[in-house]
């Protein structure tokens, strides 16, 4: 998979250093594929972390999907809830979406709109559970819909840099991040470029 990787970006250690290159910037670089993405961020590294991918509604699974395919890359297990989790009213989640949610040691939560009720009891069990939570919010979605789930992170489109700022300085400090940071690390920001790249596709 290795010859797919066809962009020259800059190496995984200037990205975390904060070099002022945009999330923005490095998306358009590397295309829109998520496999050409990946060789924005480096190597495949730590192996075995297991993420939950939680999404706002039906209609940003897609997104999600991106996330899993570049994370297995990393060697990361990453579970997608199925799309029509998200038309349940009902705050009860499904025993399959119970059981992932319990064995990740990650919650990523793309929320890009109003989250539907199975949304909001994933990140809220990953809450509960001590889950490492990360949010990562598109610009213009209202506070009143993820500002519970703190730390957040809404994405600025003139500075997408700070966004990835706060994403570094918040796993630094975070213990359940210590077992593939990198791949962590990466994945959020992955998730960040990609809500860039839907925000200026819908424009």
């Amino acid at each position: 998979m290795g010859n797919l990787l066809g962009a020259t970006c800059k190496p995984e250690r200037a990205i975390i250093a904060g070099e002022p290159e945009t999330l923005r910037q490095r998306a358009h670089h590397c295309g829109r594929n998520g496999a050409r993405l990946i060789s924005c961020v480096g190597s495949p590294v730590e192996a075995g972390v297991r993420v939950f991918i939680s999404y706002s509604t039906a209609l940003d699974q897609i997104i999600a999907l991106r996330l899993q395919t570049i994370a297995a890359v990393y060697g990361m297990t990453v579970y997608v809830p199925p799309a029509n989790t998200r038309r349940y009213a009902a705050p009860q989640l499904a025993p399959e979406v119970l059981s992932e949610l319990n064995q990740a040691e990650v919650v990523l939560a793309v929320i890009t709109q109003q989250p539907t009720a199975s949304a909001l009891s994933e990140m809220n069990h990953a809450v509960q559970t001590g889950r490492l939570l990360i949010p990562i919010v598109s610009p213009g979605v209202p506070l009143e819909y993820y500002s519970q789930f703190q730390p957040y992170f809404v994405v600025n489109p003139a500075d997408p840099s700070t966004t990835e700022q706060e994403i570094v300085q918040y796993l630094a400090g975070k213990q359940q991040a210590e077992r593939g940071k990198t791949a962590i690390f990466a994945l959020a920001i992955f998730a960040v470029a990609l809500l860039l790249l839907g925000g200026s596709d819908s424009k």
